[in-house]
């Protein structure tokens, strides 16, 4: 899968990106944004990478270089705002 990947994107996006999503899964306990237990875990990681790949190429994930991190976007924020988690961090 890596291979495949380099060819054609940069290896510090591909860590960049591979680090965003598990902090991400990490912190939600190993579960999906739907609060599902990610049971196939390659799967997830694999398809969460090629999504997030092609938003970052897409420019709808942007980088902050001050941060160090990917800008919030608005629509997001406000699409997750009400949202209430079952379970702790």
């Amino acid at each position: 899968m890596f291979n495949e990947v380099l060819m054609d994107n940069d290896f510090k996006d591909i860590v960049i990106i591979s680090h965003y999503i598990i902090t991400r899964v990490v912190k939600r306990k190993f579960r999906d944004e739907d609060n599902n237990i990610i049971k196939n875990k390659f799967g997830y990681y694999k398809e969460s990478l090629l999504s997030n790949i092609r938003k970052l190429k897409n420019n709808e994930l942007i980088w902050d270089e001050e941060l160090g991190w990917f800008k919030e976007i608005n629509s997001e924020k406000e699409m997750f705002a009400d949202y209430e988690y079952e379970y702790d961090y």
